[in-house]
């Protein structure tokens, strides 16, 4: 077998197997001809869609449909080329970065609290700013659509990268990130409630020897 029909022959092959199966191959290279690696790697990169054609084929859009859809959820796509889906029962949004190649990850809206209560607000507000000083995904509240109501999200942002299986993985555990933050936020939350349940109790308690 000469060397155009050996590349005809691997190039079958290649066409047989799945993105995991290449990069396997990429990652365990010992016994393979540097000739067919080079084909490996070129069609594992014809099957991610080239990041940098983002702007002429929704390379970066295709890619993360795929991840999303891989986990289980089903993708709505907005008019401003955002990412719609639900994930463990919380509504996300994707949007990126075209130019950079960065993917935002959104947490739409999971905690509604009702600005007329005072003391709720500013225990919230307390929660939000040290559980931003540990945790990886950023808690922010804006005022909702309805009337006197802040509502409160998260987000994340991450590179992206041409690699589908590290990439699947990157965002999953972003997505459960995110859905962390909701026990962290609640935790902190109550916290802090607790705290001014002490403080006010001691203030009104009857001191020692009265």
């Amino acid at each position: 077998m000469n060397k155009l029909e050996r590349q005809r022959e691997w190039g079958k092959a290649l066409d047989l197997m799945t993105e995991e199966e290449l990069e396997f191959v990429l990652a365990h290279p010992v016994g393979y001809y540097p000739s067919f690696l080079e084909m490996v790697s070129a069609k594992l990169w014809d099957l991610m869609e080239d990041p940098y054609s983002v702007a002429e084929n929704k390379a970066m859009m295709n890619t993360i449909i795929r991840i999303i859809e891989g986990l289980g959820s089903k993708c709505d796509i907005d008019e401003d080329d955002r990412i719609n889906f639900t994930f463990s029962d919380a509504d996300f949004t994707i949007s990126f970065d075209k130019d950079f190649n960065y993917i935002e990850i959104i947490d739409n809206s999971w905690k509604k609290i009702d600005i007329k209560n005072s003391r709720l607000m500013q225990n919230t507000m307390l929660a939000v700013n040290k559980a931003n000083i540990w945790n990886s995904v950023t808690i922010a509240y804006i005022i909702g659509e309805e009337e006197n109501v802040v509502e409160i999200y998260s987000y994340t942002t991450i590179p992206y990268y041409p690699n589908y299986t590290y990439l699947k993985k990157f965002i999953e555990s972003k997505l459960y990130d995110c859905l962390g933050t909701h026990k962290y936020y609640e935790y902190i939350l109550k916290m802090e409630e607790e705290k001014e349940i002490r403080e006010t109790y001691s203030q009104i308690a009857p001191s020692e020897g009265n």
